[in-house]
């Protein structure tokens, strides 16, 4: 394990997606540093949340939001300022390295690159208003071949599915303004990602990746890209964090 300085931010080539795969339900987690470094918006947004677990968690993913995009940009952790854009997506400044986040249950999933990126996770499970999910988000053809799938599979598909739209979605920093239904993906879990067609995208331009990060997880990654993405995942503990002045990961 080397130390990590923060006047020796991580380099990333053109292709080159780091992903950050964190569990936040560990025992013994220490919030109050975190908390230290998080800006005046970002404290009184924290005091909003009404249960305590939300309000820890939040601390922990702009906590170590900050200390991560200190590896990369080589600013300190309490002094990065990031804003967000139009449509609620958080950009870095002065804009030397592009993230994105995602976060489901006690799970976080950071991404790191040159170019713009998009990132979603789930964690596969049972939903009552799946099939209305369909009827509303999905384009023609996914709701064909979905429906076509073994029953056995279709929830886990479904969440393929999602999450390659909503990091979709995310890379193109729009948000929901662009309708999901313009757009389709690779349906089957078993098959690679990717966007199929769209309306007004070529999709040659854009990479995607899914894949399951644990069992019963779908995570998935969007960036616009001619080559093929190489994906780095790291997966610290929470102590890796604890220290204010580094964080040391086998990079």
């Amino acid at each position: 394990m080397n130390q990590i300085k923060h006047d020796q931010p991580i380099a990333l080539d053109p292709s080159e997606v780091h992903i950050w795969f964190i569990d936040l339900d560990q025992p013994l987690i220490d919030y109050r540093y975190w908390e230290t470094l998080l800006s005046e918006q970002e404290k009184t947004r924290m005091g909003r949340f009404r249960f305590s677990e939300d309000r820890s968690r939040f601390i922990a993913r702009r906590g170590i939001l900050r200390q991560l995009l200190s590896l990369y940009s080589g600013i300190e952790p309490e002094k990065i300022t990031y804003s967000t854009n139009p449509f609620g997506k958080l950009f870095l400044q002065p804009q030397s390295i592009e993230f994105n986040l995602t976060k489901s249950y006690s799970h976080i999933a950071y991404a790191f690159c040159r170019n713009s990126v998009g990132i979603d996770l789930e964690k596969v499970r049972p939903l009552e208003n799946m099939a209305r999910l369909i009827s509303y988000s999905f384009s023609i053809a996914e709701k064909n071949a979905i429906n076509q799938l073994p029953s056995a599979i279709q929830t886990e598909a479904f969440f393929h599915v999602w999450t390659q739209k909503e990091a979709f979605i995310k890379a193109q920093g729009m948000g929901l303004s662009i309708p999901l239904q313009d757009f389709s993906v690779s349906i089957d879990p078993s098959k690679p990602a990717g966007l199929l067609d769209s309306k007004d995208q070529d999709i040659t331009a854009w990479k995607m990746i899914s894949f399951a990060p644990e069992p019963g997880w779908r995570l998935s990654l969007c960036s616009p890209s001619t080559e093929e993405l190489h994906i780095q995942i790291f997966r610290p503990n929470l102590s890796d964090f604890y220290c204010h002045s580094v964080l040391t990961n086998s990079l």
